[in-house]
């Protein structure tokens, strides 16, 4: 705590210091007055603007016929603003100068970088961290089948974001300045209209492959803006470590009634598919696989499935070319359709909106329906008393199927595997003809994806209600008293049913050591959640001369109560009739009920000098009942209680607004910001502190309590201390901006397993240690290109770049195991490297292998394995001619060096057209979905690229030859997996008209098309070289053969009445 009193201190003296010198130089009489006079007129045409208001502080006058204003200001000043219909809002520096012309761009522009501090000046308030900001008015018109996780990602390259999978609203994993934490989570903080809000992170849903998205429950048209803010915002305190996500939704701002109605439908192509073996390759690589087991040539001869004869009664049953993937993928196509109407009077303002889509997948059977309405009112209740009032609830239901290459019983992993020899449908061996009865599984105990598409049940539906009411009550002109009360219930509701024909039977080990065989599995949870945020602040706003104070303080209660239960067994009476409820056999039955509390006190002030230098001080003072009772170091103990302090400091100097600027005119903003602050991380596993029993069943015969966890009282919060040093850039009349910021975030305190003593039962408990580090810079720019009367064209880009080390680790480097991968935790080097061997190639003959020194393996029994021809090369780091552990080394590493986006908007007259690439350089994927199409070790049907395998001597080729067991581990985990997945992709082409002509009861219409996905330039070999497995850090950049993105098409229009 004293080092971070110190560094605050510190910074504190610096911008104090600056702000003096400054300021002394520029200080004026208070008492005096000035007159600035100019003209506003349009940038594209030079024409007048006509009733353009031009305001400073409390003072607004109008430009006249001829574009002119005139204007009585008080000094000091140093800005002021200049807006009008259809136009961008300009803060225009002073700078001492009598005259100032100003031009106005359209509306229909970007927000230029460095508009956060604009829109904060505008809006009377302050923003000097440095944020991401992004306005949504127009987005929404050529894209509102976007997600909030898919606008984040395309419009704010600096965030990096990776599409989980092709699945609709699926969601993406979001790092905000890197990984801050490597054994809890590490996604941001999002938070709606000013209410922390819960992402489900921590449920883990019964179908693989999906994700419980709450971003989901908020469309786009409800959005109004969202800020995406990266520095130390400690008014979060614990929950603040990986970002915040601030959501505005939208609200009333005039009397007038208006209408927004939107109707949109588009069509998703079906995915690319990674090519697989037809009949006649697939027979011969199954022959090869029985030939090189303990199977004779005749004995493959003699099986069914190899039996040529067309008389054989079974000839047919084996004798296909069966597409799988044709009769499980489709074209899917999505429809929306939504309403929105805001007005008011002088009682009080409103927005409401209601809303409908429905998506169907890519994959047969699969579809996505969400039902939104949502209600806000700002209401005038007396002459100093408002309050807002907000409702909404949402309802999304999925039915899907399994994904991925992790499920037996996932379609798309059938669709790959299952050999084509094999028909979905049972044929009449009487008429020689397929029936309707679905076929059973294979000879080689492969599922039958028709009988799991037809038969299958999963289910996930989704429901969020939020009722907020925050009174305000504006004491006087300096005092107002604010208060929030929001309440929040969410539920989830899941249901998964596996029938019996047509899937092989599971093999389940029971407590005693021996094992059953069991058929169809079903399998129910249900989260219960409510939430109750609870707040009240006073804050204090003054201008004493030269200065200007706002100062708040405040306390937050937030109180979450989650109920779960979950029902899991097998052997249902019957495919048809499912209930969970009845008598299964090995049922299994589990649940919890968890109560969270978190209080906070909080404080902050901002301050600003002659309106051009401003600090902004925050601290935060936190409780949790996650936290322990006996934490030793880093705690404020108060009450008998462990509180965990956040304070933060941040700095701007508005330096265009200088008088000796007066005369760089090219230059309309330039802002020099800087920060230093702590936050925190809080998300430990509930009740990890305490030691607790659980119930146990022995033997299907007897309950008893068995010791479940070793508690940890001393156990508090990770806590990341951010700095950032940046700028804001216009110049040009926002012709062009930029925003840059270099940064330095490190975090301590570490949130980790550490090892335990084998005696005590567990392998390791919970407790804070080790610390890891992220450094990095930032840097958007964004140009008006063409400004004319018909003309505009605009480009952006953006670049991003992070460098994550771990500095310390509790018991040293470590490897998890993830999908027969190993995964490096280790000191000096980034999160989630890949650990393997590194793959040189195939043996091409016996002279290859002595060339190699005869390269060995040391079997379990003492014995050594000689590598052969047609084997894997590994290289053998330890020279000992002996390829094992010590042999491993990185291989791979996920992280990216570089991520942004190149976007351009190209409009004449009513038309407009936009393209925007996003781009990733540097990362590396772990091909887990070719590792299982190119092991040739099983019976399971592979891609193409086993074509060119390792068949005889002097074959040179990289694919080794195919053993069934693979005995020498020529698949084992190696660099041959490990891909650069670099790649640029057009993510979005828009095009968009606006109607010219006038229509009965219409004051305008849009018509739009927008296309996704449409082009990937890679060299991965995979489906989609966006991949990440988990929400846990350690699986990000592993392709587990998840839906891929693939082109989407769709055509909408707009109706304003």
């Amino acid at each position: 705590m004293k080092n971070y009193i110190k560094a605050l201190a510190l910074v504190a003296t610096v911008l104090v210091s600056i702000f003096s010198v400054e300021a002394q130089a520029q200080a004026q009489d208070n008492s005096e007055y000035t007159w600035i006079e100019g003209r506003v007129f349009d940038q594209a045409t030079d024409s007048v603007v006509l009733g353009a208001t031009i305001k400073m502080n409390d003072v607004a006058v109008f430009t006249n016929e001829k574009g002119m204003y005139k204007l009585r200001i008080k000094q000091p000043t140093s800005y002021f603003t200049v807006s009008a219909p259809g136009y961008d809002t300009r803060v225009i520096e002073w700078r001492g100068r009598a005259r100032v012309d100003v031009a106005l761009s359209s509306n229909t522009f970007s927000k230029p970088y460095g508009s956060p501090l604009e829109y904060a000046l505008v809006n009377d308030e302050l923003i000097s961290e440095g944020s991401a900001y992004s306005q949504l008015e127009n987005l929404q018109k050529i894209a509102p089948q976007y997600t909030i996780d898919q606008l984040i990602q395309n419009q704010m390259g600096t965030v990096r974001s990776t599409q989980r999978s092709g699945k609709d609203g699926i969601g993406s994993v979001m790092y905000i300045r890197g990984i801050n934490s490597i054994n809890t989570n590490s996604q941001p903080l999002v938070i709606v209209d000013g209410i922390i809000m819960e992402s489900y992170n921590d449920l883990e849903s019964l179908h693989a492959g999906f994700y419980h998205n709450f971003l989901n429950h908020i469309p786009l048209y409800d959005i109004e803006n969202i800020t995406v803010i990266k520095d130390a915002t400690s008014l979060y305190g614990s929950k603040a470590a990986n970002g915040v996500i601030l959501i505005e939704t939208k609200r009333g701002h005039s009397m007038a009634t208006k209408i927004v109605a939107d109707v949109a439908m588009g069509q998703t192509m079906e995915p690319n598919r990674i090519p697989t073996l037809n009949t006649a390759e697939n027979r011969l690589l199954i022959s090869e696989l029985y030939k090189n087991t303990l199977f004779s040539p005749i004995d493959v001869n003699a099986m069914p499935m190899f039996n040529e004869n067309e008389n054989y009664v079974y000839y047919l049953k084996y004798h296909n070319n069966t597409d799988w993937g044709k009769d499980i993928y489709r074209n899917g196509f999505n429809q929306s359709y939504s309403a929105r109407a805001t007005g008011g009077d002088d009682r009080g303002m409103y927005a409401l909106s209601v809303g409908y889509s429905n998506n169907s997948g890519v994959v047969e059977g699969t579809n996505t329906s969400h039902i939104s309405f949502r209600f806000n009112s700002d209401m005038n209740i007396a002459k100093n008393i408002t309050s807002v009032v907000d409702f909404s609830i949402s309802s999304i239901s999925n039915d899907l199927f399994n994904d991925g290459m992790t499920s037996r019983t996932s379609p798309t992993y059938l669709a790959a595997v299952k050999s084509p020899m094999f028909a979905p449908y049972q044929y009449s061996y009487l008429t020689k003809t397929l029936t309707n009865n679905l076929e059973t599984y294979d000879d080689l105990a492969i599922n039958n994806p028709a009988a799991i598409m037809s038969l299958a049940q999963q289910v996930t539906d989704m429901t969020n209600f939020t009722a907020v009411a925050k009174p305000k009550w504006q004491i006087n002109d300096h005092f107002a008293f604010n208060a929030v009360a929001a309440y929040t219930l969410n539920k989830v509701f899941e249901s998964y049913f596996t029938p019996s024909q047509g899937v092989a039977p599971e093999v389940v080990y029971k407590e005693d050591g021996t094992f059953a065989s069991y058929t169809s599995e079903a399998k129910a949870q249900n989260l219960r959640e409510i939430r109750t945020h609870l707040e009240s602040n006073l804050n204090y706003r003054r201008a004493f001369g030269d200065h200007a104070l706002s100062a708040t303080g405040g306390f937050r209660f937030l109180l979450n109560n989650k109920v779960w239960d979950y029902v899991a067994g097998y052997n249902t009476p019957n495919d048809t009739q499912v209930d969970v409820s009845g008598s299964l056999k090995r049922k299994v039955t589990d649940g919890a009920s968890i109560n969270l509390k978190n209080i906070a006190w909080y404080a902050n002030a901002d301050w600003n000098y002659l309106q051009k230098y401003f600090l902004s001080a925050n601290v935060t003072m936190e409780a949790c009942s996650r936290f322990g009772t006996d934490i030793e170091k880093g705690a404020l103990k108060l009450f008998g209680v462990n509180w965990a302090v956040f304070p933060s400091l941040s700095g701007a100097w508005l330096l265009s607004a200088e008088d000796f600027m007066a005369d760089v005119t090219a230059i309309d903003q330039l802002k020099l910001r800087s920060s230093i602050g702590f936050v925190g991380n809080d998300k430990l596993e509930d009740y990890v502190t305490y030691s607790y029993f659980s119930s146990e069943t022995f033997y299907n015969k007897a309950n008893g309590l068995v010791l479940a966890n070793i508690g940890n009282q001393g156990l508090k919060w990770e806590t990341t201390r951010k700095a950032n040093l940046g700028f804001d850039l216009s110049l040009f009349g926002n012709r062009f901006s930029m925003s840059a910021d270099v940064y330095d975030h490190h975090t301590k305190d570490l949130l980790c397993l550490k090892q335990l003593s084998e005696v005590s039962g567990f392998k390791n408990y919970w407790a804070n240690d080790g610390s890891l580090r992220n450094r990095g810079f930032e840097v958007a720019m964004n140009a008006r290109l063409l400004n004319t009367s018909n003309w505009r064209w605009e480009a952006t880009a953006t670049v991003a770049h992070n460098q994550n080390e771990i500095l310390a680790l509790a018991d040293g480097n470590y490897t998890t195991n993830a999908f027969d991968a190993e995964i490096l935790t280790a000191e000096g080097g980034p999160v989630a490297q890949f650990y393997g061997y590194n793959y040189l190639g195939v043996y091409s003959d016996q002279a290859e292998v002595d060339a190699y020194n005869n390269l060995k393996m040391l079997n379990e029994n003492g014995t050594y394995s000689y590598f052969a021809p047609g084997d894997a090369i590994f290289e053998d780091v330890v020279p000992d001619g002996i390829i094992d552990e010590k042999d491993k080394q990185v291989i791979g590493n996920p992280n990216p060096d570089f991520t942004g986006i190149l976007s351009s908007s190209l409009s004449y007259k009513n038309v407009s057209l936009s393209a925007t690439l996003g781009y990733s350089l540097g990362n590396d994927v772990y091909n887990y979905q070719r590792r299982i199409l190119e092991s040739m070790s099983t019976f399971e049907n592979q891609s193409t690229a086993v074509l060119n395998r390792w068949r005889s001597s002097g074959d040179e080729t990289n694919i080794p030859r195919a053993v069934y067991g693979d005995p020498m581990g020529n698949a084992r985990f190696s660099s041959r997996w490990v891909e650069d997945a670099s790649y640029l992709r057009l993510k979005n082409v828009s095009l968009s008209w606006d109607l010219p002509y006038k229509i009965p009861f219409i004051n305008a219409m849009t018509i739009w098309a927008s296309a996704n996905n449409l082009w990937t330039w890679s060299s991965y070999l995979g489906c989609d070289p966006e991949s990440s497995a988990s929400n846990n850090v350690l699986y990000q950049g592993i392709d587990t053969g998840l839906l891929p993105q693939s082109a989407s098409y769709t055509v909408g229009v707009r109706i304003n009445l």
